[in-house]
């Protein structure tokens, strides 16, 4: 069995490999907004309009991206915040 130290520096390495795949993907939906290969035709109803799917399943596709990235960004460094403000 590893010491407690060894455990909490795996535990950060996950929680840092979690957090960069979040930046990663947050940055990619970013470029691709920028490059105008979404395709956002009306940017006041922007994620309405968002990209090559039916109307109606645009900004639900659009949203569950957004949210699954931020979250493993904001749970990445989040836990390590909390692992090095209890430590």
């Amino acid at each position: 069995m590893l010491p407690l130290f060894m455990n909490t520096l795996i535990f950060i390495g996950a929680l840092l490999v979690l957090a960069l795949f979040g930046g990663l993907g947050i940055s990619e939906i970013i470029r691709a907004v920028r490059h105008r290969e979404i395709g956002i035709q009306n940017p006041e109803s922007f994620p309405y309009s968002f990209g090559p799917y039916k109307l109606d399943e645009s900004p639900i596709r659009f949203s569950l991206s957004v949210v699954v990235n931020l979250f493993f960004f904001v749970f990445g460094f989040g836990g390590i915040f909390l692992i090095l403000l209890f430590f």
